[in-house]
C-alpha cells in the first residue's frame, strides 16, 4: 500500500534505541507498549526525561510561526516609552482586547507552571538574531487537575487554532509601518514579522466551533489547499494566492486533542483509526509544520538529523499513565461492591468495544478498598477497531476531504505514513476515563451518567468549567460537569450547545444499552457501572 525505500529505512534506523517498533496496522499490540523502544532502564529513564521537555518546550527549531517576543510584550504590556508610542500600543491593546502579555496567554490557555517564568508550551527560540515565541505540543497534551498538571491529559480550554486565526487577521489589518512605529521595532524584529507574514501566505485557518475542540483537521487540509499539488507541497505565491476549494473551509471536522496514554495499546492512531502506519508522533510534527507555513524539505531535513528528539518525544508520550482517581478523591467515597457489580454490567455491554480490564479484587481478598480497586491487566483488543454507532459523523469525514494530498507527500511517503478515511471512531481503550470528560471526540457529553443515558434524554446544553475546586466543579457520583453551576462561574463561551453543526450528542446507545428503543440498564446499575468505571 506504501512504498518502502532506502531513505525510510535510515530515516527509521537508529544507534539510540534499542528496538524498532512496528508501526503498521497490521501488527497485533498483545501487551501495552509503554517502553516502545524497548529502551534499558537507564536509556529509558533519560528519553522520558528529554521527552517530556520537548513536549514543554518545542523542539523544531525551522518551524515556519516564531513571533519577535520583545515586541508582542511591547505592543500588550504598553512598555513604549515615548507619550506617541504609548497611545499607539494602547490603541493596539483595546483593538486586540487584551490588557497585557499575560492575559492574552490566559485567553490561549496556556497553564501556568509553578516555580517557572515560561507557561506549558510556551517556547522562545533564537531566529534571525531575535528572541523569538512559539508554542509547543504541550500546550494542548497537558491538562490542570485539581490543582495538579496532568502530562498527557487534554487541556480542556486551549485556543491554539483561535491564536492562528487572530494573528493572521492582526497582521492582515496592521498597516507595516505602523506596527513598526507603535512597536518601535528593530530591523532584525521587523525582519521576523515579515517573515512570519510571508509564511503566514500558506497557512489556512477555522476557528473552532466551541472552546474545547481544535479544527487541526481543517488547519492542515486549508495550509495544503494553499500548497501545489506536487510531492513536496511547494509554496508559490500563485498557490497562496489562488488556494484550490477543500470542503473543510465549510464541514465542522472538530474534535479534542486525545490523551496520550492511550496510544500504548492501539496499532492505529487518531479517534478515527485513520492514520494505519507510521509513528504518530512524526504525523503530529509534519502536520503541525503544515499548519505553521513551514517549508517541507526544511522539515524532512531537520527530521532526518534529529531523530533522536522524535524518538525521545514519541518514548515519552508511549509511557504516560492515567491519573489515578484515588490521588483526588478520599478512600471513603469508594463503594467495592458497586465497583462489583459495575464490572459485570461492564462485560455485558462494554467490553466487546473497549476491551477487558482485570482487577485486582479478582485475585484476592485481602487488602484495602483502593489495593483492591487497582486495575492489574488490561485485555484491549490486539488490532485497533473502528465502530459506527452513531456519532457525530464530522470528524471522520473530515480526514476524506485531505487524506489523498497527504498520502502524496514525499515526506509522508519517506516515513512510511498512510491515512485511509474510516467510517466511525476508535472505541478507546478506558484507562483514566474518570479524568477524561466531557465525552466523546467532540465533548458532546458531560458526564458518565449522560454517555449512559439514551441520546434523546441527554443534555441539550451544558456549561463547561475549568476543573479547579473538585467539590464544585466536579459531579462526583456522574462522574462529570455538575447539572448546576453558580452564575459567577458561567461563561457563555464555554456555553456547549448540541445543536449546533458538529457538536451532536447522538449515538453510543443503541444496540449497546437500549434495545428497541427501551433502556435496559436501572439507575441503579448505571450508578455502579459508573463506580467501575472510575476504577479504570
Amino acid at each position: 500500500m506504501f512504498r518502502v525505500t532506502i531513505l525510510s529505512m535510515i530515516f527509521f534506523c537508529s544507534q539510540s534505541t534499542n528496538a524498532l517498533p512496528d508501526w503498521g496496522q497490521a501488527v497485533k499490540v498483545s501487551k501495552p507498549r509503554n517502553n516502545i523502544y524497548d529502551l534499558n532502564p537507564n536509556d529509558f529513564a533519560s528519553y522520558l526525561k528529554a521527552g517530556k521537555q520537548h513536549a514543554y518546550r518545542y523542539p523544531v527549531s525551522v518551524t515556519g510561526l516564531v513571533f519577535p517576543d520583545k515586541m508582542f510584550k511591547r505592543i500588550l504590556n504598553g512598555e513604549s516609552k515615548s507619550f506617541v508610542h504609548r497611545l499607539a500600543t494602547k490603541y493596539a491593546r483595546k483593538k486586540s482586547g487584551f490588557k497585557s502579555f499575560e492575559s492574552f496567554q490566559d485567553w490561549m490557555g496556556l497553564l501556568r507552571q509553578k516555580g517557572e517564568v515560561l507557561r506549558v508550551g510556551e517556547t522562545r527560540m533564537q531566529r534571525g538574531g531575535v528572541d523569538g515565541l512559539t508554542y509547543s505540543c504541550g500546550v494542548c497534551h497537558v491538562g490542570e487537575l485539581f490543582g495538579k498538571k496532568v502530562f498527557g491529559l487534554t487541556n480542556r480550554f486551549p485556543r491554539a487554532n483561535a491564536a492562528f486565526v487572530l494573528v493572521q487577521q492582526t497582521f492582515d489589518k496592521t498597516n507595516p509601518s505602523f506596527l513598526r512605529f507603535a512597536t518601535q521595532t528593530n530591523g532584525k524584529e521587523l525582519k521576523l514579522i515579515q517573515e512570519n507574514v510571508k509564511n503566514l501566505q500558506w497557512v489556512g485557518q477555522r476557528e473552532p466551533v466551541v472552546v474545547g475542540l481544535d479544527s487541526s483537521l481543517a488547519q492542515v487540509a486549508l495550509s495544503l489547499a494553499k500548497r501545489k499539488q506536487d510531492k513536496w507541497a511547494s509554496m508559490t505565491k500563485k498557490s497562496a494566492k489562488y488556494p484550490r476549494y477543500n470542503k473543510l473551509s465549510t464541514h465542522v471536522a472538530d474534535s479534542k486533542p486525545s490523551v496520550w496514554w492511550n496510544l500504548k495499546y492501539k496499532n492505529r492512531w487518531l479517534s478515527d483509526g485513520s492514520v494505519r502506519s507510521g509513528n504518530p508522533i512524526f504525523t503530529n510534527f509534519l502536520w503541525n509544520e503544515l499548519g505553521r507555513g513551514t517549508e517541507l524539505r526544511q522539515l524532512s531535513k531537520w527530521l532526518k538529523f534529529n531523530k533522536k528528539t522524535v524518538d525521545e518525544l514519541t518514548a515519552a508520550v508511549f509511557a504516560t499513565k492515567p491519573p489515578r482517581i484515588e490521588s483526588f478523591f478520599p478512600d471513603h467515597q469508594y463503594d467495592l461492591a458497586a465497583m462489583k457489580r459495575g464490572q459485570k454490567q461492564f462485560r455485558k455491554y462494554c467490553v466487546r468495544c473497549h476491551g477487558d480490564y482485570k482487577k485486582v479484587w479478582e485475585k484476592t481478598n485481602t487488602g484495602t478498598v483502593i489495593e483492591k480497586m487497582q486495575t492489574s491487566k488490561v485485555l484491549y483488543p490486539q488490532r485497533t477497531l473502528v465502530k459506527n454507532v452513531g456519532t457525530d459523523p464530522g470528524r471522520y469525514l473530515g480526514m476524506q476531504y485531505f487524506s489523498d494530498r497527504l498520502n502524496e507527500l514525499e515526506i509522508s511517503q519517506n516515513a512510511g505514513t498512510v491515512v485511509i478515511p474510516t467510517n466511525g471512531y476508535v472505541p478507546p481503550p478506558l484507562v483514566g476515563i474518570w479524568a477524561r470528560w466531557p465525552y466523546l471526540h467532540n465533548n458532546s457529553i458531560s458526564s458518565l451518567c449522560d454517555l449512559l443515558t439514551p441520546a434523546s434524554m441527554r443534555r441539550k446544553k451544558y456549561y463547561a468549567v475549568k476543573a479547579i475546586d473538585k467539590n464544585r466543579d466536579f459531579d462526583f457520583e456522574c462522574n462529570g460537569y455538575p447539572t448546576t453551576i453558580a452564575d459567577e462561574f458561567k461563561k457563555r463561551e464555554y456555553l456547549f450547545d448540541t445543536s449546533k453543526k458538529g457538536l451532536s450528542n447522538a449515538g453510543h446507545d443503541d444496540g449497546i444499552f437500549l434495545v428497541e428503543g427501551n433502556d435496559v440498564l436501572p439507575v441503579k446499575a448505571k450508578k455502579d457501572l459508573v463506580a467501575f468505571l472510575q476504577s479504570l
